[in-house]
């Protein structure tokens, strides 16, 4: 379920490099800070 939803959010935001960027600084920070 939790897949999906980033699966779906990944392809919305994909379409902008700008935001894939974010995405992935975002998803990178919160595994540091686990």
């Amino acid at each position: 379920m939790i897949l999906g939803y980033i699966g779906v959010t990944y392809a919305d935001i994909g379409k902008d490099s700008v935001n894939l960027r974010n995405l992935i600084t975002l998803f990178i920070t919160i595994h540091q800070h686990k």
